[in-house]
Formats: structure tokens, C-alpha cells, sequence
């Protein structure tokens, strides 16, 4: 009789050590999935385009959707034959728009002066030290 017992210990022990490995396995998983998205968020989403206009002596930036920034974080680094690094306060924005933010509709000019086959463009948030926008442009 103390055999029949015994067999029926060694199943419920079974059976509660693996509820306890899959609530374990169960909070492992939820805690780095968590982890994860949290981290994703932080990083700024947006849409920027660049291009050359007024016969390509200017930098054009557009701002077509996503998070906003403030301008002062916003550094714009320009490499040709020359490499500079431009504040949006140096540029000049389209008439009635905002210039401490810079947002979705935004169009920002800067005269860049830089000669070269090609102009490469990389705007960073210093907010959070993100580059949001990489282009390279051909300059004719």
C-alpha cells in the first residue's frame, strides 16, 4: 500500500514542478518582451525628405510626418568638399510656421555652399541622439 502512495507523490510532484517552470518561463518572456518595446519607443519616427533647389545652392528639408522636435535639438551635418554642421536657426522656414518646432509640414531651406559631385546629408536629434534622416544627394 505505501508503493501506491509513493507513485502517486512522484506524479503530483511532476506535475507541480512543470506549472512551475511554465509560470517562470511565462514571466521571463513578458518581462524581455516589455523590455523590448520600451526601448523601441524611445526612438523618434519620422518621415524627412531632402532635396537640391534654386539651381542646387540650396538644401531643402521637409518634414512629412511623425514625431516633432524641437529645433534646437536638431543638428544638420552636410558633407561635400567641405563638412559643416547647421543649426535649424541658420536656415530660414516657410512663412507663418513655428520656428522653435520642427513638424509635420515644415519646409526648411539652408543656403549650404558646398561644391562637390555629391552633397551628403545627416540630420540628427541631439535629444535623444538619433540620426533621423541620411541622404545622398548628386549634385550636377
Amino acid at each position: 500500500m505505501s508503493e501506491d502512495r509513493r507513485s502517486q507523490s512522484e506524479v503530483v510532484g511532476v506535475v507541480l514542478l512543470t506549472g512551475v517552470i511554465v509560470v517562470l518561463v511565462s514571466v521571463v518572456g513578458v518581462v524581455l518582451l516589455a523590455q523590448i518595446d520600451s526601448e523601441t519607443e524611445r526612438e523618434p519616427r519620422v518621415t524627412i525628405t531632402s532635396e537640391l533647389t534654386n539651381d542646387e545652392k540650396n538644401l531643402t528639408l521637409t518634414h512629412a510626418g511623425g514625431n516633432r522636435f524641437d529645433t534646437a535639438d536638431i543638428r544638420v551635418n552636410l558633407r561635400g568638399d567641405a563638412d559643416k554642421e547647421v543649426r535649424l536657426a541658420d536656415g530660414s522656414f516657410d512663412a507663418g510656421r513655428n520656428e522653435n518646432v520642427f513638424e509635420a509640414g515644415d519646409v526648411w531651406t539652408y543656403e549650404h555652399g558646398i561644391s562637390g559631385d555629391e552633397l551628403r546629408v545627416t540630420v540628427v536629434d541631439r535629444g535623444s541622439n538619433t540620426v533621423i534622416h541620411e541622404n545622398r544627394l548628386i549634385v550636377d
